[in-house]
């Protein structure tokens, strides 16, 4: 969900790209558009690893690519931890959103594998996580998210996938 009420924890801003940090993600995601292998959007909570799309609830033909990754990387947190993350799309988990980077980056940058990731706080802190829970938040997220960029690299059904990740191991990146 979204607020145009500008005092609101969920102000979706006056236009889009409306803050400079958004604008700089937007300017860098495009410049990198054709390495992308998968995009992550990281949200404060909900225990859930959304699948495209959130805007609208028309289904998108690469759904059950997405939930098998959302599956695999739900299985590898549950391992690790025990906590059980839904997957799917926000708009059957939860709602229409608007404003959503993994949206914009899975219809505007065409990167087939973009996912938002609901940090595993049930509502407890809400927007507030302590410090004291950041390190095993990310702990679990890691995970999650190693696990799905394994499975895309590897899944014979995810060509794409496989061939930008040989081509990302072959690049000779500059530090």
């Amino acid at each position: 969900g979204v607020s145009d009420f500008s005092c609101s924890e969920i102000y979706n801003g006056p236009n889009a790209f409306s803050e400079h940090e958004s604008q700089g993600i937007a300017r860098y995601l495009s410049s990198v558009r054709h390495k992308l292998l998968a995009y992550f959007s990281l949200h404060s909570y909900g225990q859930m690893w959304l699948t495209p799309l959130s805007y609208t609830r028309r289904k998108v033909e690469d759904r059950s690519a997405h939930l098998d990754v959302a599956d695999h990387a739900t299985r590898a947190i549950r391992e690790l931890t025990g906590h059980r993350y839904s997957y799917g799309p926000a708009t059957v988990l939860m709602y229409v959103t608007s404003g959503d980077s993994s949206d914009w980056v899975y219809s505007e940058l065409d990167c087939s594998h973009t996912y938002g990731i609901e940090l595993g706080d049930l509502g407890r802190y809400g927007f507030l996580l302590p410090p004291s829970h950041i390190k095993p938040a990310g702990k679990v997220v890691s995970a999650g998210i190693l696990s799905a960029v394994e499975f895309i690299a590897t899944s014979p059904t995810n060509l794409t996938g496989r061939k930008r990740l040989r081509k990302f191991r072959r690049r000779k990146w500059k530090s």
